[in-house]
């Protein structure tokens, strides 16, 4: 009885003081007594003080507090577009939740950009929701807020965890609700979207802008991107599109324009297997800087002007000055981010343009190109000069008549069992041995034999010492397989660090040999001037492979059907090198590259001065015994370039039309001209939940970060508008803004930033384009968030549908109320109540 008592409550206990009438009732009903029994006549008084106590007791609103395990389950589905190829997941598992519903209640609500309404049966999203966006976090809110306090609470998220506005970690922390997670696989249909086009915000005029196209794909497709610039196809690429992400670099210049164009670039994909196209675009702006300015001097302009139109070609805008005009005056030279001397010596420039020039490259950080040869840079006219000190090389001594050029040869043997036939091996050394007599003292020659693998039978050297290196090549003996591959490309690599004048490989066989890359390795002879012969024996031989690497690496081949021939053509093709009636024309050989500097395809040259390296100096290329023939240094705040072969118009008529001409002075003149100074002011955009987050950060022109000052963003939108905004100080030097942008139809938004500052008042431009909404990303549904927010609310991950309306040993305190029940009560008293006065029995 005590427990019934303590769970009772009243609503208005103050109602009660109506009991207090009770003695009156009862004194009346005395008074009022009739003839009637007197056993009736007490029951009748006992009934009327029942319904009098349970009527005012009703009227005091009691209830009964007590524990109940009834649970309401809400099933919150999203039905956003990355879903939707999910749809059936969730009504499955839905169905098998419900059959186990038994008592419990059951609410269901779908969202996408908002959560809809609360229902009693499930339902699909209703054509108002914008399925183009996913707010998780709204949805449990609502699904939260829906659940009566008397039931035990409990939510069934259904989502892949893709959020596009809202944050479902935090709101699950507020709720106080179990959530359960039913993961949904995000694009469970083939899909592929171009996730970012990676573009640099401004490049110089006329250079190449570098991009790079973020692919990802849930498949393995293939597909076509294309490339626009303006609206005008400017690339296209077959690509094979693996799972995940994938990145395909572009590389196209801006075009023709004015200073300063802008250039809207699109990337736009068609892939084989794709189930939503609209997010196979992406836009990037870049715009055009000012072009590199170039002073091109030279004692005849007319001469230069075709150099300096190849200049142009490239994107420079070029002036083109007679010698003796250069200005001698260092802040002159100073509105020039490069200069170009054509041969010129320091005789040809007066004390005080050396003086300025000097000072232009070392105080004021411009770049210094000079091109010659033997008038700039012999020792006559260059050492002990200006001109020397400025530059990374220093004179040498001139050749003289009589200085014999060295020759560095490698006799490539092969020693495979085969070679035992018809006496090859033997006929080969002997050819090996004759070659070597023609060689004279100074040269170099080596030997390498391979067979199953590659061994130096004598190393490259000097042969000063003849008869050790005959009684090496003796020791050849035949055994095992072709193995060709391996023993050309030691050769190769021994002769791109050797340091002569010419370098040639003897290449003898008699097989098909083993796999390799023989075309690539022809090339690098050829890149590196190492020249090859190549020597077949049998019919057996590869001949057509053996004649294209001599083609390549512009040697010569030869066939012999009769081994007794080889050591005649071996000693044929020693004095051939060794006279080598084309000396004078050599290749530059690469030691560094400067990237976009490819000189694989470039023509021999005449003739170069003999120059050394100075030790802070960095050579690109050298000419034959170990001559820099392009070197740079930076000189104080510049850099300078020597060149030491007159290529600009003298006697290099191949240079000229080599289709690299022009992008070899492109990456020269980049590389020397002075960089433009970077904004005090950068700025990025991020987009997220509907809205452009704008980041500036400021520095001052010392360095450091500017903390006071004032910037103001002028946002043009599609409709033509333009709003002010005023950027928040969010941490040193760093400014932020953000503004919502209304849809997610296509759209672009200009964003300038202007700052006020004691220092100065920078300015920078952002254009940030809408191409497709963020819901249409592809990418792996978010388990680790999803896992998270059944984690922090004491969810399931992935629960068995039969354990979603099972009880878990929650429950809640329910409020009965009871003043029905007691009013039913005090009716069916005041009908007993008339029945014992009224009837007579």
């Amino acid at each position: 009885m005590y427990p019934l008592l303590a769970a009772l409550e009243f609503e208005h206990p103050m109602r009660l003081i109506w009991l207090a009438i009770a003695p009156a009732i009862v004194y009346f009903a005395i008074r009022s007594w009739t003839l009637a029994p007197r056993g009736r006549r007490v029951a009748s008084l006992v009934c009327r003080l029942l319904v009098l106590t349970l009527a005012i007791v009703a009227f005091g609103g009691p209830m009964r507090r007590g524990p109940s395990s009834q649970r309401m389950v809400v099933f919150a589905t999203d039905f956003s577009r990355s879903t939707a190829g999910s749809r059936q997941v969730a009504e499955q598992f839905i169905a098998a939740a419900r059959r186990e519903q038994g008592g419990h209640r059951a609410a269901f609500v779908c969202f996408a950009s908002q959560p809809g309404p609360l229902t009693d049966q499930p339902q699909p999203a209703d054509e108002t929701q914008d399925t183009n966006a996913s707010d998780p976090a709204a949805a449990l809110q609502l699904a939260a807020a829906a659940i009566p306090a008397d039931f035990v609470p409990q939510i069934v998220l259904l989502t892949d965890g893709i959020q596009t506005h809202g944050d479902l970690a935090r709101a699950a922390l507020g709720i106080g609700v179990p959530v359960s997670i039913v993961p949904l696989p995000a694009f469970a249909d083939p899909e592929v979207c171009v996730a970012e086009l990676l573009a640099p915000a401004a490049v110089a005029a006329g250079a190449d802008a570098a991009l790079e196209v973020v692919i990802r794909a849930n498949v393995e497709t293939t597909g076509t991107l294309e490339l626009f610039r303006n609206g005008e196809a400017v690339a296209r690429s077959d690509v094979a599109l693996q799972t995940g992400e994938n990145r395909v670099s572009m590389q196209t210049a801006l075009g023709d324009g004015p200073v300063a164009q802008a250039v809207t670039f699109t990337a736009r994909l068609n892939a084989a297997q794709d189930t939503v196209l609209e997010n196979n675009q992406r836009r990037a702006k870049v715009v055009a800087g000012r072009r590199t300015q170039v002073l091109l001097a030279d004692l005849d302009p007319a001469a230069g002007e075709s150099f300096a139109d190849v200049l142009r070609s490239q994107g420079a805008e070029v002036t083109l000055s007679r010698l003796t005009q250069l200005a001698a005056d260092a802040d002159a030279l100073d509105a020039f981010d490069a200069l170009i001397l054509c041969d010129v010596s320091s005789q040809d420039l007066t004390a005080v343009q050396l003086e300025a020039i000097e000072r232009y490259i070392h105080d004021l950080g411009g770049g210094l190109i000079v091109i010659g040869g033997e008038k700039t840079f012999g020792e006559a006219t260059f050492r002990d000069t200006p001109l020397e000190r400025i530059l990374p090389v220093t004179a040498a001594v001139a050749a003289t008549e009589t200085e014999k050029t060295v020759l560095a040869m490698i006799l490539v043997i092969d020693r495979s069992g085969s070679m035992e036939e018809d006496r090859r091996l033997d006929l080969a050394k002997e050819a090996a041995m004759q070659s070597v007599r023609v060689l004279d003292a100074h040269d170099k020659a080596g030997v390498i034999a391979f067979s199953d693998d590659s061994e130096w039978i004598a190393p490259l050297a000097t042969v000063a010492d003849k008869a050790d290196l005959l009684q090496r090549i003796g020791t050849l003996t035949a055994y095992g397989q072709t193995n060709m591959y391996q023993g050309v490309a030691r050769a190769v690599l021994a002769l791109e660090q050797s340091v002569a004048d010419r370098r040639h490989i003897i290449l003898l066989t008699d097989g098909i040999p083993s796999p390799g890359d023989y075309r690539e390795i022809a090339q690098r002879m050829a890149a590196g001037g190492i020249t090859l012969s190549t020597v077949s024996i049998s019919a057996g031989a590869e001949q057509d492979m053996l004649q294209e690497m001599a083609a390549i690496a512009r040697g010569r081949h030869h066939h012999c059907n009769d081994p007794s021939d080889v050591p005649r053509i071996l000693v044929q093709e020693t004095r051939a090198v060794a006279a080598d009636e084309s000396h004078r024309e050599f290749r530059p050989f690469a030691l560094r590259t400067l990237p976009g500097l490819d000189l694989a395809s470039a023509p021999p040259l005449l003739s170069y001065a003999r120059t050394n390296p100075k030790p802070d100096a960095e050579p690109l290329l050298f000419a034959v015994a170990g001559h820099p023939l392009l070197s740079w240094w930076r000189h104080g705040a510049g850099v300078a370039l020597a060149l030491t072969s007159d290529v600009e118009n003298r006697g290099a008529g191949r240079w000229q039309s080599w289709p690299g001409y022009g992008a070899f002075w492109k990456r020269l003149v980049r590389h020397v001209a002075r960089k433009p100074e970077p904004s005090l002011l950068s700025l990025t955009a991020d987009r997220r939940d509907g809205s452009i987050a704008v980041t500036a950060d400021l520095v001052g022109s010392d360095g450091r970060y500017v903390t006071d000052a004032k910037l103001t963003a002028t946002v043009a939108g599609p409709d033509g508008e333009s709003r002010m905004l005023d950027l928040t100080p969010i941490a040193p030097g760093r400014y932020a803004v953000a503004f919502l942008v209304g849809s997610n139809a296509p759209a672009e938004y200009e964003i300038r930033v202007r700052g006020e500052s004691a220092d100065k008042s920078p300015t920078a431009a952002l254009t940030v384009f809408v191409d497709y909404p963020d819901e249409l990303q592809v990418r792996d549904a978010d388990e680790d968030l999803l896992r998270r927010v059944a984690a922090t609310t004491g969810g399931a991950f992935q629960p068995d549908p039969a354990s979603v309306f099972a009880l878990d040993g929650r429950t809640v305190d329910r409020i009965r109320p009871l003043w029905s029940y007691l009013l039913t009560a005090a009716l069916l008293l005041f009908v007993v109540d008339v029945a014992l006065r009224r009837l007579r029995f």
